[in-house]
């Protein structure tokens, strides 16, 4: 009961200061739709308690109102994780200084509060930094983990869906607009350092042979999710539906830009969705957030086929990559193959192709270093270089290299059969060693 007690213990707090004349921030708007108005005095949080005031004066006397009512009821305040934010667009003055209980409360440039870093100017560049950092020492533990326990690819993902994108994902319905770079940056390293494969490899090739998607479809998701809850007539007297009230109007107004306010609009119409934004309704939550995450995923399936289709490095790639879905052999071979399958089809190789990729050599002069009749790529190492005529034997099933063409090599890549994507692992690994071998004695 300890919580509850606490809470109860508190409850009287903002009464208190109030009946003190402790001033906080005024919020007020007028439009021709709406006068909206309320005092921002504080918040509480579990222990967490944050005073809010508008100038420098007000809020020491608000401290002044805070230490009377500690000594009141006794209550211990931990100075040295107290501070002071001065929200400003402009430079803060450096002789603003606060007491509290005769003792200096340090101002600093940001504070973490409820896990999220909020800065001065109001950007959440810290907070995305700060999130991008402990999900890669999530990262770290997981890939412990996986070496010790020998894991398989899907479950490798499944855990990292499980135990470290929450961390990505916690708070984004607030910091995620603008740039998230960096919360993308930890996806895609892990996912390349299970796979062995080069932090180069194009991201669009990762995405295509997981079955993924980025991180922003899910924080746009979540940032439309938490909107329906602002305007949902249910919570219209809770604080966070009042202030979004009060925001949504000024930008209406042009009194000020809210790019959080912007971020919506965008998400909404530019997913057919304008007039829910302007009506500032729906008839169906659920509908719209479900709606909103398969558009999301559409079109960034729509854009990952273009790009797949006129980006260089994936002009072999697209010949047997014809689908957006977990690439059916991650879950037919050991992990081991699977590896090796996946750094073949996705030019994490030193064939010809790749290297004269390197050294910037025009593509159609990237010429096969064993037979020197064609371009060295994964198609003409696998079914037509003579060079590799005995291992091909051994490992191919006479279909496909009798007579090869596109076709065949599409059907050959795309093969369910665990014996035929297990010899082709074994080929791709001698057509590796070979290459490298070549290089080496050149």
């Amino acid at each position: 009961m300890s919580p509850f007690l606490f809470s109860i213990f508190l409850n009287d707090l903002e009464d208190y200061l109030k009946a003190k004349q402790a001033s906080g921030v005024n919020c007020e708007v007028n439009t021709d739709d709406a006068y909206i108005y309320f005092q921002l005095l504080i918040l509480l949080y579990a222990d967490d308690t944050a005073i809010f005031s508008d100038t420098k004066d007000n809020l020491q006397a608000a401290l002044k109102v805070f230490e009377d009512y500690c000594t009141k009821w006794k209550l211990t305040v931990n100075i040295s994780k107290t501070k002071v934010v001065i929200f400003s667009r402009g430079r803060p003055n450096k002789n603003n200084s606060f007491t509290f209980q005769n003792k200096q409360i340090e101002v600093v440039d940001e504070y973490k509060y409820l896990g999220i870093y909020f800065g001065r100017s109001g950007s959440y560049v810290s907070a995305k930094k700060h999130i991008a950092e402990q999900a890669s020492k999530a990262v770290f533990a997981l890939l412990k983990k996986i070496r010790t326990l020998s894991l398989p690819i899907d479950i490798q993902i499944d855990l990292f869906n499980k135990t470290v994108k929450p961390i990505l994902l916690y708070g984004c319905e607030l910091w995620g607009i603008g740039n998230i770079d960096i919360i993308e940056r930890v996806q895609l390293k892990f996912y390349k350092q299970v796979l062995g494969l080069k932090q180069s490899t194009p991201s669009n090739m990762i995405y295509g042979e997981l079955g993924i998607t980025p991180l922003y479809i899910d924080i746009n998701t979540r940032i439309i999710s938490f909107w329906t809850k602002l305007i949902d007539n249910a919570a219209i007297n809770k604080l966070s539906s009042v202030f979004y009230s009060l925001i949504f109007q000024m930008h209406k107004s042009n009194k000020t830009h809210f790019p959080w306010i912007e971020k919506i609009k965008n998400i909404l119409c530019s997913l057919g969705f304008s007039a829910i934004w302007y009506n500032q309704s729906f008839t169906n939550a659920k509908w719209l957030i479900k709606a909103v995450n398969q558009k999301l995923k559409d079109i960034f399936i729509q854009n990952w086929f273009s790009k797949v289709e006129i980006e260089s490095e994936s002009n072999v790639y697209r010949i047997f990559k014809n689908n957006f879905e977990q690439s059916s052999y991650i879950s037919v071979l050991p992990t081991t193959f699977c590896k090796q399958f996946m750094a073949f089809r996705t030019r994490n190789h030193r064939l010809p192709v790749e290297l004269g990729r390197w050294k910037g050599v025009p593509y159609n002069e990237r010429l096969c270093t064993f037979c020197n009749n064609d371009v060295g790529d994964e198609y003409h190492m696998m079914l037509v270089c003579p060079y590799f005529k005995e291992d091909r034997v051994k490992y191919v099933r006479p279909y496909y290299y009798r007579n090869p063409n596109i076709l065949k090599f599409q059907q050959l890549m795309t093969s369910n059969n665990k014996k035929m994507l297990s010899g082709q692992c074994y080929y791709t690994q001698i057509i590796n060693k070979k290459c490298n071998l070549h290089r080496t004695n050149k």
